[in-house]
């Protein structure tokens, strides 16, 4: 078995995806607390990065 560093790999992962994809996504992370707390870090994470100087005139 191929263990995975999921905060690595998730973005990559979920750029490209369309709506329906990403819905389906989320149901299958949604069944997991384990991923509900991953999911929950990335969040904030990505709110961080929506804060910086760069992202904020851009409409994300």
């Amino acid at each position: 078995m191929r263990v995975v560093d999921r905060r690595r790999v998730l973005p990559e992962v979920t750029i490209g995806l369309n709506k329906e994809e990403a819905i389906i996504l989320a149901s299958i992370l949604s069944k997991s607390e384990l991923e509900k707390g991953f999911c929950r870090d990335l969040l904030s994470e990505i709110d961080v990065i929506l804060k910086d100087d760069d992202f904020k005139e851009r409409n994300v």
